[in-house]
């Protein structure tokens, strides 16, 4: 060992030796924690003894040979190169102390007697040895040597002073001794002497890697931390870093880890149990670490400083996460799960909180006992308020495979359901067979059980479902408050999204009082409720209101999540776009930084049909494909009718008719078509089909809407227009008179509460109505189009009527045509825009002109009533038009165009730019 730090103890030793030679024995411990360096020392320090020409005879206590009687002399001895008669002689006294000390049923005395005489002679034996040449006995690890080595050691000690003879010792500090007699009369001799080995230094360190691995010299420090100086640990460190795959900082590899159980199986037992209890709990501290492995404390106390000590660990815990890992890693799998269990308990039974009893629950990974699965369960919960999702599943999963409690497993699962939806979906399907087990059992609350059929329903598992229905209704009798409650929350579910079975759902008495209640305190049936209101009566101002109530009231969590969906669909359905897109957008922005792609998904999914409606075709195909992204179509069951159902329509309307054709051959459930979504899918599919000239087909999707809704009896023009729809192909057929009927139908229908709805409808209806009436038709349809926030539909409409005004007045043409085909092409329309313009349906157009730059500083010129009127003027409209929306007279009008024109420096109408803007929202485009 060619350290500086441990030159000082070799040298001690080499002086020793000098007296030795001189006729003066001397004896001596060289004591250190674990891995220390004594056994290299004892190593180097022979190699100088036989240079000096001494006979060197060496031996190591093992645990192994403890129990065997005089097993360490025999190591000595058989160095000894003793002549045969000395040699006979000395196996017969081994042979005689081993039967002696064996014997089963020895006579105390003369065993005692018998054992003291073949101690002095073994003794003899080897001072005779020091008669030809000085006599060095090494003996590494004296505290495994066995009783009667022992016994010989003494008698030599005590004997040896006057012989040329050294004996040297090594034994492992912090630790009890393991023959405290042994060592009280080496204590006693005045030629005794200790040598302490401490762990090495920073310095110490920094010399070992100069000597073994230069380049990481500047690591001592690093390495002095992980190690505590412990000699065993740095050199493996060493070898962890020529074997690392990346230079740079500090590895530590599989050398390390072995070196760590090295240090602890040639150790005392209690050394590896103290290190096994650390490994669980985390911890030093001695009261916690006994009871758990059930020895006292002083065991447990001297173990720990033992530890301390060679390098392993510090006050608190290990110094490095690879100590515990290696400690744990050489359990058994039984073993390492029965600590965790004790630990467990021992902690629950301290009134510890859920989350650290867990911890050990987990890493045990099986429990027994009701307390155990109540604890998974708290902690799971609480992780949940902390986002924690994976750790929060592991809980449930493992509380789940112990409850020997039927109702509490249904329970659980049902909470695993929820987590599955908001971070992977694609699990969910794993879990319904065993919560439609569950169904049929009657194991589910009222609550669980009417979740499990909309789950069922959600994935086309109807007749499932439909058979749960049925069992519900047969038992669910006189109900209570909360019951009913629950049956009303789904009641309004099944109403929007799967209309088919609700005529299954047992009633239940609610009185409106206690629905209003309910309402309040329950936001699934708050927003429920107001779903259905938009749907069936238009944009009321009450449903909004509770919708925006919801959407402010209610954390994002599992048990609001459906809430805010509806929540969302509410605005979506009452054309309030404008309340409900920042809503959506944040939905979406949490939901991404919680890591939630189940809940992102369906955010996604509702955004893409509020950028639909926009007329915003890019954000739709977007949004629609991170919906679909997150989750596979597989995943969404039946609900994939929704994003995949937007996508089809954005890429349709945007010219991509071949990768909307692409998504048609997608597999989708047969359910499907059981549930609302079925409805936004054939809507979808109808209009890919139109735009292909596939009429017929198309014609079938939008009648086939028109049927499932009339037979669910939600047949209105809110959820899927139909009726236009269908009219938009028929008129293309040529069968005008069955379109009128349709448009007709659709319009009496609407109440005015839908502008985008009826602009649609006066939009088709002007195409086949006489010419008078067409431009009055289209004037009111652009109003409407314009007032439903639709700019898709709005620059249909506005084409429709420069094509209208091109006989009367082509200046007004030729201004509302272009800014048909600014609007489209905003919109990445491309068939619009060729439409509109042929040939020019990626390019700025020359005809309509391109608007007139202006420069910013002159639009900052305008006045707010100059920028009302220059706003109107640009969208088309009619000098007495803009005079009607603004209340104002024609000739005032005429007043503001004339300022406008000289303050933007232009000549006419058609030259006022495409991007002015109102100030009010009322008059923007």
């Amino acid at each position: 060992m060619a350290l500086a730090e441990r030159d000082g103890q070799l040298d001690f030793l080499r002086r020793l030796l000098a007296d030795t030679a001189e006729g003066r024995g001397r004896v001596a411990m060289v004591t250190g924690p674990v891995a220390s360096g004594k056994t290299e020392l004892l190593h180097v320090f022979g190699e100088n003894a036989r240079a000096a020409g001494a006979l060197l005879l060496t031996a190591t206590g093992t645990r192994a040979e403890r129990n065997m009687p005089l097993g360490l002399l025999r190591q000595l001895l058989r160095g000894a190169a003793l002549a045969p008669e000395p040699l006979a002689r000395v196996l017969a006294l081994l042979d005689e102390g081993q039967a002696t000390a064996t014997r089963t049923e020895p006579d105390n005395e003369v065993t005692e007697r018998v054992q003291a005489r073949i101690a002095h002679d073994l003794a003899d034996t080897l001072l005779a040895l020091s008669q030809d040449s000085m006599l060095v006995l090494s003996i590494d690890d004296v505290d495994h040597a066995d009783v009667a080595s022992v016994r010989v050691l003494v008698d030599l000690t005590r004997r040896q002073r006057a012989h040329r003879v050294l004996v040297l010792f090594t034994e492992l500090t912090g630790a009890a001794p393991a023959h405290p007699a042994f060592r009280t009369e080496l204590l006693r001799q005045p030629h005794f002497r200790r040598i302490r080995l401490t762990p090495l230094s920073v310095r110490g360190v920094a010399e070992m890697l100069a000597q073994e691995l230069p380049g990481a010299v500047h690591l001592a420090a690093d390495c002095h931390e992980l190690t505590g100086g412990n000699p065993l640990l740095v050199r493996a460190l060493v070898e962890d870093q020529h074997s690392a795959l990346t230079p740079g900082g500090l590895s530590v590899g599989e050398a390390f880890s072995q070196a760590v159980l090295a240090c602890l199986h040639r150790s005392n037992p209690s050394l590896l149990r103290a290190a096994q209890g650390i490994a669980v709990l985390g911890d030093t501290e001695t009261e916690p670490l006994a009871g758990l492995l059930e020895l006292p404390p002083q065991t447990v106390s001297q173990a720990v400083d033992t530890l301390l000590g060679a390098g392993l660990a510090r006050r608190g815990g290990f110094r490095h996460p690879a100590v515990g890992a290696a400690v744990l890693a050489d359990l058994s799998a039984a073993d390492r799960a029965e600590l965790h269990l004790r630990a467990a308990h021992r902690l629950h039974l301290a009134g510890e909180p859920p989350a650290p009893i867990a911890e050990h629950l987990l890493a045990a990974g099986r429990i027994s006992g009701q307390w155990a699965v109540q604890v998974l369960w708290s902690a799971g919960e609480h992780a949940l308020t902390e986002d924690r999702v994976e750790y929060a599943v592991e809980c449930l999963e493992l509380a789940h495979r112990s409850s020997t409690d039927d109702q509490n497993r249904a329970t659980i699962r049902m909470m695993l359901v929820g987590l599955a939806r908001r971070a992977n979906p694609a699990v969910v399907a794993r879990h319904l067979a065993e919560l439609t087990e569950a169904l049929r059992k009657g194991t589910l609350n009222t609550r669980d059980a009417l979740t499990s059929v909309r789950c069922l329903l959600l994935h086309g598992r109807n007749d499932e479902a439909a058979e749960a229905l049925n069992q519900l209704s047969a038992t669910v009798g006189q109900t209570d408050r909360q019951t009913a409650l629950e049956l009303a929350v789904t009641r309004e579910w099944m109403y929007s999204m799967h209309p088919p079975l609700l005529s299954r759902l047992p009633e239940a008495e609610l009185t409106p009082e206690a629905i209003s209640l309910g309402a309040v305190r329950d936001p699934r049936l708050q927003t429920g409720l107001a779903l259905r209101r938009v749907i069936a009566d238009g944009p009321e101002e009450t449903a909004i209101m509770d919708a925006e109530q919801v959407l402010q009231g209610s954390r994002l969590s599992e048990k609001t999540f459906d809430a805010l969906v509806s929540a969302l669909m509410v605005l979506y359905f009452a054309d309030r776009l404008d309340k409900a897109l920042p809503w959506a957008d944040a939905l979406l922005a949490e939901s991404a930084e919680r890591n939630a792609p189940g809940w992102h998904a369906m955010f996604a999914s509702a955004r893409a049909a509020m950028a639909l409606r926009q007329g915003d075709l890019p954000g739709a195909e977007l949004h629609a494909r991170a919906a679909l992204r997150h989750t596979t179509p597989h995943t969404w069951g039946v609900a994939v009718g929704g994003p995949l159902g937007s996508l089809i329509v954005a890429l349709t309307e945007m010219g991509k008719l071949a990768e909307a054709e692409e998504l048609l051959n997608l597999p989708t459930p047969d359910a499907m078509l059981e549930s609302t979504f079925g409805l936004q899918y054939l809507s979808a599919r109808g209009r890919c089909h139109l735009a292909a000239d596939r009429l017929y087909a198309a014609l079938g999707d939008f009648r086939l809407c028109g049927e499932l809704m009339a037979e669910w009896g939600m047949d209105r023009p809110s959820f899927v227009p139909w009726r236009s729809d269908a009219a938009e192909v028929l008129i293309r057929l040529g069968k005008q008179h069955e379109a009128r009927a349709l448009l007709e139908e659709q319009l009496a229908m609407d109440c005015g509460g839908r502008p985008r709805i009826r602009g649609v409808a006066l939009r088709l209806l002007a195409s086949i109505s006489e010419p008078h009436r067409r431009t009055q038709l289209l004037t009111e349809a652009v109003e409407l189009s314009r007032a439903g926030g639709d700019r898709l539909q709005l620059a249909r409409a506005l084409g429709e009527l420069s094509r209208a005004q091109l006989d009367a007045d082509s200046t007004q043409a030729r201004m509302t045509l272009r800014r048909a085909w600014h609007l489209a092409r905003e919109c990445q329309a491309s068939p619009l825009c060729e439409e509109l313009v042929p040939g020019q349906a990626g390019v700025e157009a020359e005809v309509p002109p391109a608007p007139v730059e202006v420069d910013a500083d002159r639009m900052t010129a305008l006045s707010d009533a100059e920028q009302r009127v220059a706003a109107l003027a640009a969208q088309g409209h009619t000098n007495r038009q803009i005079a009607s929306k603004l209340c104002i007279t024609i000739s005032t009008v005429e007043q503001h165009l004339t300022r406008v024109y000289k303050k933007l420096n232009v000549t006419r109408r058609a030259d006022l730019p495409a991007g002015l803007h109102s100030p009010d929202a009322a008059v923007s485009a």
